[in-house]
């Protein structure tokens, strides 16, 4: 078992009261969020610490109160017991409850009365960050009934949502930030394993040649657009593979298993005039070369001609047109449903709710897709904007600075959690 002494750490102090808590910060997405809430919450007069597994978690946090676990992820679970025995930690906030090693930390923390906050991608986009204690998306305490939905949303205030700008060169700059400073710092932490499936090195790679191929995909993209002008298409829109929301919250183990399971029913219910489009995920480096992959499986289920791919198309458009959503869980479930486009989850989705989704089955669906109900649909919005979501994003500083505020108010107090 690894000893506590093998960590150099300064945040032993006396124990937190209510006026003054202990927040602890484990993995992040990258870029400078939980370095600025951290400081934010610090100025409110409460404590922070962070545990940093890797030299990308060091660049990031470059803060006071920093531990280094430097084990792997079997010896975890002791040593966090250990650690938390010593500290009296209050609170603790981490970006997504899927990942290996948040999954035993929520656990121990649960055990010791510790709240957990969970950071994801807000489900509400582009707008909004998902923010709640317990759990985010599957694992929300979102209720999955429209008239307890109903309910939170009428006796909590809507605030006005004020637009989030994104920076897409920011996202990636400092993803590649955290990512070299993690490869250059692999002898400090040496038995890091990441959640990723991939190595930083081959997605960097992988993303070089899908930047040079980007007009090929652009002109491949309008091309199965237009092919469909005149049809009555679906669109299935493709999840990372290795994706947690995938493996964790759904019956699929892979993005493969799932395309197989829609070409196999669209082949057998849907009209022989209807079409299928497949969109890439746009975060997907392409390692498995999807364009190939899909249409090949395409033919073998008699689909030559039916089902197009597009590997980067404006969402938007898309949506306006498509007679259907099916996704697994996908955030691009809400955006569909806000353009009154139906949509059907394989898996399980904070939004997967009885009138709100389709419930007729996946082999109606392509012959019926029921219509989308706007006032159930405006009333989950409201319950997750008032208890589950924050006005904010992670890539640009007004959109940072909104966020933060939105986060220090939902901790401490100032903003209403789901059921309450």
């Amino acid at each position: 078992m690894l000893q506590m002494s093998q960590y150099a750490d300064a945040s032993l102090t006396a124990p937190a009261t209510w006026s003054q808590r202990h927040f602890l910060f484990l993995q992040g997405l990258p870029g400078p969020f939980f370095r600025m809430l951290a400081k934010a919450l610090r100025a409110e007069g409460h404590r922070t610490s962070r545990i940093n597994f890797n030299g990308g978690d060091l660049w990031d946090w470059r803060g006071p109160g920093a531990t280094g676990f430097r084990g792997d992820i079997a010896a975890f679970p002791a040593w966090f017991d250990a650690w938390l025995a010593t500290r009296d930690v209050s609170d603790v906030i981490l970006f997504g409850d899927n990942r290996p090693l948040h999954r035993h930390a929520i656990v121990l923390c649960r055990a010791r009365g510790i709240r957990v906050f969970v950071v994801e991608e807000g489900m509400l986009r582009p707008d909004f960050v998902s923010f709640e204690e317990g759990g985010t998306n599957y694992w929300s305490a979102l209720p999955r009934d429209i008239e307890q939905l109903r309910q939170i949303a009428a006796t909590h205030e809507d605030a006005p949502v004020e637009p989030v700008p994104g920076n897409v060169r920011r996202r990636i700059v400092e993803a590649v930030s955290y990512y070299v400073a993690q490869t250059l710092t692999i002898p400090f932490y040496p038995r890091y394993r990441s959640h990723r499936r991939n190595t930083p090195v081959s997605e960097m790679w992988a993303w070089i040649r899908r930047r040079l191929g980007r007009g090929r995909e652009n002109a491949a993209g309008h091309a199965a657009v237009a092919a469909l002008a005149d049809r009555r298409f679906f669109l299935f829109p493709m999840q990372l593979d290795g994706d947690h929301q995938i493996d964790s919250h759904s019956d699929f183990p892979d993005m493969a298993s799932a395309i197989d399971c829609v070409f196999h029913s669209f082949a057998v219910h849907a009209a022989q005039d209807s079409a299928l489009l497949v969109k890439m995920h746009p975060f997907d480096p392409d390692l498995d070369g999807w364009r190939g992959w899909v249409m090949q499986r395409a033919a073998r289920y008699g689909l030559a001609g039916r089902v197009q791919f597009v590997e980067r198309y404006d969402l938007a458009p898309l949506l306006q047109r498509a007679a259907g959503v099916v996704t697994i869980n996908s955030t691009v479930g809400p955006l569909a449903l806000a353009e009154g486009c139906p949509v059907f989850c394989l898996g399980r989705a904070v939004y997967d709710i009885p009138g709100v989704t389709a419930g007729c089955g996946l082999d109606r669906f392509w012959t019926q897709p029921p219509p989308v109900d706007a006032a159930n649909f405006e009333t989950m919005c409201r319950a997750m904007r008032a208890t589950a979501l924050v006005n904010g994003g992670f890539h640009h500083p007004r959109a940072l600075d909104m966020l933060v505020a939105g986060a220090v108010r939902r901790l401490l107090g100032g903003a209403p959690r789901a059921g309450a």
